[in-house]
């Protein structure tokens, strides 16, 4: 019925075209759509190497092989690039398959391998002459090399290379001699003196490189090597290798084996098993002597571990129980272990510099392998390293990572061994440790999981950590500069401290594919977004971010305590707006980057506690509940701080204030328990709000009608203050510092509340880190007046300037006078 025309003739009435038909199996580079790429650098390729496998079936378009994701895309005739002469090598693309959804152990070449699609001339000429000219003997063993296309639009190619030789004069002048086939490879051919091969033209960009050994006859003369053009990229890669080795860490022993580090990965699994073995971790015993009993499995886990810099120091493994595998009340019971806070360890290091003390780090090794096990405990044998096969298991003796109570056992043996050297555990903080002599404080330790700070006298704290080897491998830091991914600059001369996060910040960037974005004045705009929110279901690394953006607030960024409360809030409900939102609060880390929480330590021994408080009245658009916010001092010092939303719906600007008087008021109460601690004389702490009618509710109860529905737990503040803990007092609305804490704020407002708080930009000459302020002294903004009287517009100057050597370190920053 149809003859000889095509369906598509004879329901359209004109020949089907043919410009859409590709060769199956060609390569293709596919444009990759910008909301899909992970990396946002200027320099990445727009494009992926991929193999056509047809037309899709849903959409308008072909579908493809993406060689470097090993997904399958569709992409239209205008995103796509064809080179149908070319396609990958069987065996590479079963092997990526194999690797991606197989798990297998497969070292796959840094570049796929590409080999000539074979034409119906060639396969018509070989099977009509079954020989080939002898001038292609030797072309058979030579690859011929094309650049890579690191991006479609960017023009740059590289000249392909080959490499030949020429027959004889006298040797069949007319052509090529023909050889059969399966005499090919013996063929000898006599060569003459090289001639210089005449220079051709440069071919198109393919953007890949072809396999040796699979190369197909090629008749074309001979060029010679070109050198290969220089690009940008090649010097951004190298700059980005300048600074420390990059490496890939590997997830399991698999990966590790076939990583390039794999001597130091295989050093550094030796190593744990080593310290494994000293400690007596296990004993091997039959597997039937653990019958009844369910024997839990283990991984590797890797790590490489950096200095303050960024630069490799050494390459770790630790052996690690699946503890998720446990059962709660048969082999584990108590899992809670007390780490210091970040608010303790500014106040215990504040302490110390006041009395000129030394502050030094130790590193407790292996510290969960510490304290014996009550639970009986059966563990597979460590993969890659095991001892007479499947038959034997590990019965373990003593704690190791992964088991749910081995933070407690470390703790419990740590806590132990100091109790036994005389120290007391503070009730301010389970992780602060006080050694007294006749009721006055000698030295003082911080606890962070197997992190020690022991600040003291020299001599006393050479004893106590003498003390410590007895029962613990500690490695000494010395003076503490580098803690939990905080490098701690101190200057004892100017007695002043700086806490910076530079180097996690770059960290958070890179892994983010962000370190390219531009910086930004505040972390978050002061007018609601109206971005339309994309329909799409891709993930985002929403949680991943806000969990690095929280750890800088808790550590020594207070300036962005309000858009990461604000972020918090949608870990669960989060989109595309959410996620630019959290990008721009990196994007300003970016920007002040060198910026970090400086710290004047005046002269003398006593303290002055100062707390602001404030509050945003129904400032959540959906609850309409209120934001509470304060900033806790130290003569003038930031120690602790935070944002909170309100539990109840105030009805009133005074009632915010009044419950936000009586949250500042529980960690005023605890800093001053702390210095309490450590006989820190202070006098009555002061606490400090800019709503008349919330102060007064502090001292006088009037307004009964008015403030009569107010739960009596917020009536605390009024409490402490009628028994003498802490005294109230009003300032000015430009003078409280908190308000950063409650709203986002426009940019000066914001730059002067960060400066008055002391985050301040700091120059280092180790990696070069410019200020952005005028070196000089400063004026703060911010000032409190000692009395009611005083006027609301008295400034307070605080220089700060910081100078050190070794390693030179210096902090400026100008605070600008309103």
């Amino acid at each position: 019925m149809l003859g000889t025309a095509s369906s598509y003739e004879k329901l359209y009435r004109r020949n089907p075209p043919l410009r859409t038909l590709r060769t199956w199996g060609c390569i293709a580079h596919v444009r990759v759509p910008p909301e899909s790429r992970q990396r946002k650098e200027k320099l990445e390729p727009r494009a992926h190497m991929c193999l056509l496998l047809g037309y899709s079936n849903s959409t308008k378009g072909y579908k493809f092989l993406d060689l470097l994701t090993c997904q399958v895309t569709t992409a239209q005739c205008e995103n796509c690039r064809f080179h149908e002469e070319f396609t990958v090598d069987g065996a590479y693309v079963k092997q990526l398959l194999e690797k991606r959804y197989l798990d297998t152990l497969h070292v796959l070449p840094e570049k796929p391998p590409v080999v000539r699609i074979k034409t119906s001339i060639d396969t018509y000429v070989a099977e009509r002459s079954g020989s080939v000219p002898t001038s292609m003997a030797e072309e058979l063993q030579e690859v011929e090399k094309v650049a890579d296309a690191e991006q479609m639009s960017s023009g740059s190619s590289a000249n392909t290379t080959s490499s030949s030789v020429e027959q004889q004069d006298g040797e069949n002048p007319a052509g090529p001699q023909v050889v059969p086939e399966k005499t090919l490879a013996p063929v000898k051919v006599t060569k003459r003196r090289k001639r210089k091969a005449r220079k051709k033209p440069v071919k198109e960009d393919t953007g890949f490189a072809i396999q040796k050994s699979l190369v197909e006859p090629c008749t074309k003369r001979p060029r010679r090597t070109q050198k290969a053009n220089v690009r940008l990229s090649d010097y951004v890669v190298g700059q980005g290798m300048a600074h420390g080795i990059d490496v890939d860490i590997p997830s399991t022993y698999k990966q590790a084996r076939a990583s390039k580090f794999w001597p130091q990965w295989r050093a550094a699994m030796l190593a744990e098993l080593a310290s494994l073995k000293k400690h007596k971790t296990w004993r091997l015993i039959p597997r039937k002597k653990a019958k009844g009993v369910k024997v839990i499995t283990c991984r590797w886990v890797f790590a490489v571990k950096r200095d303050e810099r960024g630069r490799v120091k050494r390459f770790k493994a630790r052996l690690v129980i699946h503890g998720f595998k446990q059962q709660f009340g048969i082999n584990y019971t108590e899992t809670y272990a007390p780490v210091v806070r970040f608010e303790t360890i500014r106040a215990a290091i504040y302490f110390a510099l006041q009395r000129g003390w030394e502050i030094l780090q130790y590193d407790v090794k292996t510290a969960f392998r510490y304290g014996d096990l009550d639970e009986l405990i059966f563990m597979e044998q460590p993969p890659g390293f095991q001892v007479d096969g499947p038959s034997a298991v590990c019965e373990l003796l003593k704690s190791l990572y992964g088991l749910k109570q081995a933070p407690n056992v470390c703790n419990r043996t740590l806590h132990a061994k100091l109790v036994t050297l005389g120290f007391e555990r503070t009730d301010s903080d389970y992780g602060l440790y006080v050694l007294k002599e006749n009721g006055e404080v000698k030295l003082l330790l911080t606890v962070y999981v197997d992190d020690l700070l022991l600040m003291g006298t020299q001599d006393l704290c050479a004893k106590i950590a003498a003390a410590l080897q007895e029962t613990f491998e500690l490695t000494t830091m010395g003076t503490v500069k580098y803690l939990l991914g905080i490098e701690i600059l101190i200057d004892r001369p100017n007695r002043q401290i700086v806490y910076c996060q530079k180097q996690y910040v770059s960290e958070v960037l890179n892994r983010l594919h962000m370190s390219g974005c531009n910086g930004c004045a505040t972390p978050e705009a002061t007018t609601p977004s109206t971005a339309v929110v994309s329909a799409t279901k891709d993930y985002l690394p929403y949680r991943e971010l806000v969990g690095a953006l929280q750890y800088f607030v808790n550590a020594s960024r207070p300036d962005i305590a309000h858009a990461t409360r604000y972020l918090g809030k949608f870990l669960t409900t989060y989109d595309h707006t959410h996620y630019a939102q959290a990008k721009r609060v990196l994007r300003y880390l970016k920007a002040t980057c060198d910026y970090g929480l400086v710290m004047d330590v005046p002269d003398g021994t006593a303290a002055n506690v100062r707390c602001y408080s404030d509050a945003d009245y129904a400032n959540d658009s959906v609850d309409r509940r209120s934001i509470s916010g304060y900033v806790n001092t130290l003569d003038g010092n930031v120690m602790s701080y935070a944002s909170r939303k309100q539990a109840i719906n105030a009805l009133s600007t005074c009632e915010v204030e009044y419950v936000a008087l009586s949250e500042a008021t529980k960690d005023v109460l605890w800093l001053a328990g702390l210095c309490e601690e450590l006989a820190w004389k202070h006098p009555v702490p002061l606490l400090l709000g800019d709503n008349e009618g919330a102060i007064s509710l502090t001292t006088k109860p009037g307004k009964h009608s008015k403030s009569k529905h107010i739960d009596n737990n917020y009536h605390m503040v009024r409490s402490n203050v009628e028994l003498k803990l802490l005294t109230t007092q009003h300032i000015g609305t430009e003078q409280m510092i908190a308000d950063i804490m409650t709203k986002p704020l426009a940019v000066v407002k914001f730059t002067r509340f960060r400066k008055a708080m002391k985050v301040l930009p700091v120059v280092t000459s180790d990696d070069a880190m410019i200020t952005t302020e005028p070196a000089a002294s400063t004026t703060a903004a911010i000032a409190v007046a000692d009395s009611e009287t005083a006027s609301p517009t008295t400034t307070a100057t605080a220089a700060v300037t910081l100078e050190v050597a070794p390693p030179p370190i210096a902090a400026t920053a100008a605070a600008r006078t309103d």
